[in-house]
């Protein structure tokens, strides 16, 4: 029996390496230490649609100072449907926020997912 939710797969993305972070404001100088965010909480989509299984998304999202994603949108061609599921499903993310000289900062984030089969049992 199949669950109703897609699972995403993460694994990758619990290294802070595996997201894509771009800081919203650049360097003042080169000896700033930068450390990008990684996600804390996961939530994954539910589609009703068995057709985005191992489907691949790429989000651009804000990850503001207190770890939450904001302003999330989708990049590329992606069908309505799965857009909506995945953004509501991140919406509810929490980060680690990104830091600046240890210090949290807003960074712009391109963030990859892909998308797992679901569930068995």
């Amino acid at each position: 029996m199949k669950t109703s939710s897609l699972l995403l797969l993460c694994s990758a993305l619990l290294s802070s390496s595996a997201l894509a972070a771009v800081p919203t404001a650049n360097p003042i100088s080169g000896d700033e230490h930068f450390v990008a965010p990684a996600p804390l909480t996961i939530v994954a989509p539910s589609c009703s649609s068995a057709a985005f299984e191992n489907s691949a998304v790429k989000l651009d999202l804000v990850v503001d100072t207190e770890g939450r994603p904001q302003h999330i949108a989708t990049l590329g061609l992606v069908p309505v449907e799965l857009r909506e599921s995945v953004i509501v499903a991140v919406k509810k993310w929490k980060f680690n926020p990104a830091t600046r000289n240890g210090v949290p900062v807003s960074v712009r984030v391109i963030l990859p997912l892909q998308l797992a089969p679901s569930v068995r049992s």
